[in-house]
């Protein structure tokens, strides 16, 4: 950039109050001045400006500013502004600021806005924001909204050790969507396409019979063994808890929804959607056991 235009440019800025005032208006937000923010929206600042990053109410609320993001948000502050950090309601949850939250529900916030594919709702279960997941209940979200790796807010709370919000989600009737039964595809299954749909799950698991478990078990010969049995393996909280032994019904949820099957499971992947699919890889798996269960 040569010197006459660095120099118009430069002028420009200085010239500009409403930018030096935006930058301003994002400081204090981060403060929780709220005489300062009075000030400048005073002055003119614009109450919307993002940095790039984040618009003054999202800051006013991830540096806990109840506040001041009241402030702005009476003042017209947009409460459904898409930034990087999310929009508002997710940086409430993650704050766990309930009245913040509960305000700008009333102010017209969506409470299903997705940041990341993450739900406000998904953060507040992560987080453990017991007050700001019931604000979101109470406010329509959608309990069985799932990530990008179509975990539910359950798997997030349970996951993350949060058993108040686990208890309110099944309290508020988090459910699992149903699941095609397979049994009647399984015997004509075609075992080499199930061979290859298994390939992504090789990096976590062992195929191999000299080889019991990569970073999770192996997945063949599990069916009519206790769960979480693999003694050399340690399984998450959430699948000992689960008690029994595995039938090809589990297997066929697991394989489907490994999130909504046992919720805090350590399986970090999307499920198999169609049933033949799940079918043929199931016939697949009992072909690398010696002695597998006699299909239902």
């Amino acid at each position: 950039m040569g010197p006459i235009r660095t120099i118009a440019v430069c002028c420009f800025v200085l010239a500009s109050p409403g930018i030096a005032q935006a930058g301003a208006l994002h400081d204090a937000a981060k403060a929780g001045d709220v005489a300062k923010i009075e000030q400048l929206l005073a002055e003119g600042a614009d109450i919307n400006q993002s940095t790039g990053l984040a618009t003054p109410l999202v800051y006013a609320i991830r540096e806990g500013h109840p506040d001041a993001a009241k402030l702005l948000i009476e003042r017209g502050a947009d409460v459904n502004a898409s930034t990087n950090f999310g929009a508002p309601l997710h940086a409430a949850a993650g704050q766990g600021l309930a009245t913040t939250a509960a305000l700008l529900l009333e102010r017209g916030a969506d409470p299903n806005a997705r940041s990341k594919e993450l739900t406000p709702l998904h953060i507040a279960a992560r987080d453990g924001s017991l007050e700001v997941a019931v604000v979101l209940l109470d406010h329509g979200a959608d309990i069985n909204a799932v990530t990008a790796l179509e975990e539910p807010a359950l798997h997030l709370a349970i996951l993350n050790g949060h058993a108040d919000v686990a208890d309110l989600l099944l309290e508020r009737g988090t459910k699992a969507p149903p699941v095609e039964n397979v049994d009647a595809l399984i015997a004509t299954a075609d075992v080499a396409r199930g061979e290859q749909l298994v390939l992504h799950c090789r990096a976590c698991h062992s195929f191999d019979r000299e080889q019991k478990t990569v970073y999770g078990p192996t997945l063949w010969g599990i069916v009519g063994r206790p769960k979480a049995s693999f003694g050399e393996y340690q399984y998450s909280p959430a699948l000992k808890a689960v008690g029994g032994s595995w039938t090809y019904a589990d297997l066929n949820r697991l394989i489907a929804q490994p999130a909504w099957t046992v919720p805090g499971i350590g399986m970090k992947m999307k499920g198999t959607h169609a049933a033949q699919d799940r079918a043929d890889i199931i016939e697949y798996l009992r072909t690398l056991s010696d002695n597998p269960m006699a299909l239902p």
